[in-house]
């Protein structure tokens, strides 16, 4: 009878360990963050101009075409999407070799 009072017991113990350990616990207060904010960010292109010029027409509700500081540039929102001018594309693995790196 001992025995199978220490198994109840046992059984009980484990029991209300796992019902314990799988209530919810509070989150303790942490700070805030403020939110990520980008002004602008800044595109290679071959071609700003085009570039600029195509970036509005599949996102003709948010992006209008502009220059920022003198550079070709898309608005979309409080956002700016610079061209910088570059001579060729980066190779990739269409255009250059295959490399694991």
């Amino acid at each position: 009878m001992k025995i199978l009072v220490r198994h109840v017991f046992f059984a009980a113990l484990i029991v209300a360990i796992g019902v314990w350990a799988s209530q919810p616990r509070p989150i303790q207060a942490q700070g805030t963050v403020e939110p990520l904010y980008f002004h602008h960010v800044h595109l290679n292109s071959t071609d700003p101009a085009a570039a600029a010029a195509y970036y509005p027409k599949p996102f003709a509700l948010s992006a209008t075409k502009a220059t920022f500081n003198g550079m070709e540039a898309v608005k979309t929102g409080n956002i700016y999407i610079l061209f910088t001018m570059v001579a060729t594309t980066p190779q990739n693995e269409l255009t250059g070799p295959q490399t694991s790196g």
